[in-house]
């Protein structure tokens, strides 16, 4: 099966710091869409986070 433009991930970072595992790294991930940054998707990007995600 082939999913064009899907993103998948095993590690999830949140903003503390911590890190989570969400898939075995023997396994292919696949989203459900693409993943976007939470902020971006609030409109509530610190001007440092936003930079980051733009360039």
């Amino acid at each position: 099966m082939l999913y064009i433009d899907a993103n998948g991930a095993h590690f999830i970072i949140d903003k503390g710091g911590s890190i989570y595992q969400t898939a075995s790294l023997f396994r292919i991930t696949y989203h459900v869409g693409l993943m976007r940054s939470r902020c971006l998707i609030t409109q509530r990007c610190e001007p440092a986070e936003l930079k980051k995600l733009l360039s």
